[in-house]
């Protein structure tokens, strides 16, 4: 699946569409990436759907292509929050590269050793354990209950059968 043959892009009509897009870059992504960089598919889910509405459907997922809510740096191609002008977030030009910036940030910004610590343990314990991963992304987003809503996304998810309920 390397970038000469993998569809980088991806457009979406509805969840089931939207679901399916992220997998696949999701996937796409983490064969070209070291086993212990790899990040879980379900993780992903979780945060692309509680970011971008429960079917993609957030100004930021359809205007920017960003899926997970990914602020921009001095420079960058940008969306302005309607909330608040002080907040720009990423503007992406294909679906998955807002996954990959998305693998990116958790894999090398210094704001998420815990989240490598933990999932390098998962990693050598051969056990993912998603609530335990969410735990460590409490410096995501200054929502004081981003954490438990992320793992309310994640039991909706399970429930839903969209990821396995060992997870």
């Amino acid at each position: 699946m390397c970038s000469g043959v993998f569809n980088w892009d991806f457009d979406y009509d509805n969840r089931k569409e939207f679901i399916q897009g992220i997998k696949d870059c999701m996937i796409a992504y983490n064969s070209i990436l070291p086993e212990f960089e790899r990040i879980p598919i379900e993780l992903v889910l979780v945060q692309a759907l509680h970011e971008s509405g429960s079917e993609g459907h957030s100004r930021f997922a359809t205007e920017g292509k960003n899926f997970f809510g990914i602020k921009a740096m001095h420079g960058e191609d940008h969306i302005v929050s309607l909330a608040n002008a002080s907040v720009k977030v990423r503007r992406f030009t294909r679906g998955c590269d807002s996954v990959i910036a998305y693998t990116d940030l958790l894999n090398e910004s210094y704001h998420y050793e815990d989240f490598r610590e933990e999932r390098l343990h998962q990693y050598f314990v051969d056990e993912i354990n998603i609530e335990k991963l969410i735990e460590t992304l409490s410096v995501y987003a200054e929502d004081k209950k981003y954490i438990s809503k992320l793992k309310d996304m994640a039991h909706t998810l399970r429930k839903e059968g969209i990821i396995n309920e060992n997870n």
